[in-house]
């Protein structure tokens, strides 16, 4: 299983490849591919006014099996919900309370070359 974290432009990284061989470490230099997951930001929220999003996979990326919650919360009255047809969920609801929510959503993928692998992007949520 493959994850990636979603940088704003690709990015020179270290990879490591091969394992150990002959109990030496042999490496290769990689490219973090582009974003395949939408938008960068969210819009702010109103408390007590309704809220709707869309968070997409971009069409040429991997196909994705799933999109949820990874880590954090949204704010009480707010939900993600994938449509696996659209590639895309939305975040929808009636934020409760005001502040700054962070979470983050990843996108699973299932294609056959590379299932398992999962891109994860973090978001900040400001409700007023």
């Amino acid at each position: 299983m493959t994850t990636r974290h979603l940088l704003p432009r690709p990015l020179p990284l270290l990879c490591l490849a091969g394992g150990l061989a002959a109990l030496g470490l042999s490496a290769c230099s990689t490219q973090v591919e582009p974003e395949p997951v939408v938008p960068i930001s969210l819009n702010e929220g109103v408390a007590g006014l309704p809220y709707r999003d869309t968070i997409k996979a971009l069409p040429g990326s991997t196909p994705t099996a799933n999109m949820f919650i990874s880590s954090g919360h949204l704010p009480s009255g707010l939900k993600l919900t994938y449509y696996k047809e659209g590639q895309q969920s939305t975040l929808d609801g009636t934020p409760a309370s005001r502040g700054t929510y962070h979470f983050t959503i990843t996108d699973q993928c299932y294609s056959t070359q590379r299932r398992g692998d999962t891109f994860h992007r973090h978001y900040s949520l400001t409700v007023q």
